[in-house]
């Protein structure tokens, strides 16, 4: 069991790592699995076909050729679609109040993402330290 670190405490501050390499090596052993966090990279790459997935895009508008297609940019700067399924439940929906939307969903033969949700992640956010992000969730799965 990974040992308590008591944050306001001055006593503790030696801990952080203590505490971090026992929270890795309990990790190594099991841990929850999570919904991947992806780039656009990663999902051209075929790996996460028919898997459920997270990834934040830059809302570049709705296709011209089908409304229930909608466009984004990736934190790499890749660009992806996602398959919005309209109902007469969805259709009251006017469209995204910020520019950067998390969407997860169901990644398709085609690389288009099948929506289940999305979370709305504001206007601004640093596409640059996100994907680097990204890349730390791949390197690290134990931590997210």
């Amino acid at each position: 069991m990974a040992q308590e670190l008591k944050v306001n405490n001055h006593e503790n501050e030696g801990l952080v790592d203590v505490v971090m390499q026992d929270y890795l090596n309990e990790g190594q052993k099991s841990y929850v699995p999570t919904i991947p966090r992806i780039n656009g990279a990663m999902l051209m790459s075929k790996e996460f076909v028919r898997k459920e997935i997270s990834i934040i895009g830059k809302f570049q508008g709705c296709s011209m050729v089908n409304k229930n297609i909608l466009n984004f940019k990736a934190s790499d700067g890749i660009k992806f679609n996602t398959l919005v399924n309209i109902s007469d439940e969805i259709n009251e929906w006017k469209g995204f109040k910020s520019n950067y939307i998390e969407i997860r969903g169901i990644v398709q033969e085609n690389n288009n993402i099948l929506l289940q949700n999305y979370t709305e992640y504001g206007n601004n956010l640093n596409f640059k330290l996100w994907n680097e992000f990204v890349i730390l969730t791949h390197q690290y799965p134990q931590l997210f």
